[in-house]
């Protein structure tokens, strides 16, 4: 039906299906929504914030509910006699080939190579042991993500300062919190440096090849505040001329404009950030995606990486992803190839060949392929309970725990009720006095 929430059907069903139409009125989305659609609510933990603007170190828990994705089963049944189902070869249409590739480069390089002092800085950070420091190791895997792309900054590795008796952050004078520097490399490269970093030369004849096709290339960046977007930006256009390449800074809503304009003044090459493309624009005129840097997110990575492969597309599509071997780049990849294959292995999808190949079989990609195999999948959400019960159970079992769940909510309901009720008789017993 074109959309993942059933806020996305309600306008389309009003008006195609009768029974909707009689059932709720236009302006009864929300009760469409509450009939048809799947809710679900989230727990977390936010800073608590006092009245001044400042953190007080400590953590509350907070109760979100919001619609989640997907529709009830009946909905979609509502909408069937409705709904046309086509597939691209009844359109007459058909896209070109598609090519997904893996491009591995050595992080352990000879001590003369031009990029051994970067490796070395690298190895201070990669190697520094997180046990004793718990909290730094966030701080310590961006780092190491970002140092092998971008050398011409001082990356530090830091921890926010806590109370050892109170365990609160301590702040400065500002308010901001303080951070103990653990580790700090300092710059080896300059960003405008004559020398080319691995990843760069490579960018730089793939470049070529595709201004031989024809058509330009988009570069997918995931750390946009390092200046690896200006650094390239800088080589293109020493290596193609001024204005051949440009970063996205445009808002979403003029996106679409901004693209356009890239076209008109024969841009070879756009550096954005995978988010800023991952919906709405087809790069048509940009066929070959590189991801210069590995995305964390796996929906905005599948994303940004098939926008052009559309309809009108007239050239051969490639999908690069650029990674240091045996580095956090290259566990990172991993990750996201185990990732798909469980999406795949959902949706029917091939299980084999460029970003997949590197995946490493883990044990929930098994628990799915067992599922399906056995034909004991009677429902997705089987799968999408896992976070919330462990390990994939049977049927029973996660009706029992739904059941559970449904009284533990209509206890606190009726908890609810009865204070308020309590709250009511108070106020009124004090009015008669």
């Amino acid at each position: 039906m074109g959309t993942s929430k059933a806020s996305g059907v309600f306008t389309r069903a009003f008006h195609v299906s009768p029974e909707v139409s009689r059932r709720f009125r236009f302006e009864e989305q929300t009760a469409f929504v509450q009939t048809y659609g799947l809710h679900e609510h989230l727990k977390r933990l936010v800073r608590e914030i006092t009245e001044a603007g400042r953190y007080t170190g400590r953590m509350r828990k907070v109760t979100a509910s919001r619609e989640a994705l997907g529709v009830q089963s009946h909905l979609t049944l509502l909408m069937v006699p409705y709904t046309i189902s086509t597939m691209i070869e009844d359109l007459g249409a058909s896209l070109p080939p598609r090519l997904e590739a893996c491009e591995a480069f050595s992080a352990q390089p000879a001590s003369t190579d031009r990029f051994a002092d970067v490796v070395e800085q690298y190895r201070r950070l990669s190697d520094f042991d997180a046990q004793r420091h718990p909290r730094a190791r966030a701080s310590q895997y961006q780092v190491c993500l970002a140092y092998l792309n971008a050398p011409w900054n001082e990356e530090r590795i830091t921890e926010i300062v806590r109370d050892e008796k109170t365990v609160r952050i301590v702040r400065d004078e500002h308010g901001d919190p303080l951070r103990q520097v653990l580790v700090k490399v300092h710059p080896t490269w300059d960003i405008h440096d004559d020398r080319l970093l691995p990843k760069e030369e490579k960018l730089l004849e793939e470049l070529d090849r595709a201004l031989s096709e024809g058509h330009g290339i988009s570069v997918m960046i995931a750390h946009v505040g390092r200046g690896i977007q200006q650094r390239l930006t800088w080589l293109i256009d020493r290596h193609l001329g001024k204005g051949a390449a440009r970063t996205c800074t445009a808002p979403a809503r003029r996106r679409e404009a901004w693209y356009a304009q890239a076209v008109r003044d024969d841009v070879k090459a756009i550096i954005p950030h995978p988010r800023k493309l991952r919906t709405g624009l087809d790069l048509i005129h940009y066929p070959w995606i590189y991801f210069y840097q590995p995305v964390s997110n796996l929906y905005t990575m599948i994303q940004a990486k098939g926008r052009a492969w559309r309809l009108g597309q007239r050239w051969p599509c490639e999908t690069h992803f650029f990674y240091y071997q045996d580095t956090e780049e290259h566990g990172l990849l991993q990750q996201q190839a185990d990732k798909m294959i469980a999406d795949n292995l959902l949706r029917g999808g091939d299980l084999s060949g460029g970003l997949m190949g590197m995946g490493q079989q883990m044990s929930s990609v098994e628990a799915t392929r067992e599922a399906l195999a056995q034909g004991d999948l009677w429902h997705l959400g089987v799968l999408l309970e896992q976070e919330a019960i462990g390990d994939w159970v049977p049927k029973e079992q996660i009706e029992a725990y739904d059941r559970a769940r449904r009284a533990e909510r209509r206890a606190k309901l009726s908890a609810l009720r009865e204070r308020d009720l309590e709250a009511m008789q108070t106020s009124f017993q004090m009015s008669l006095f």
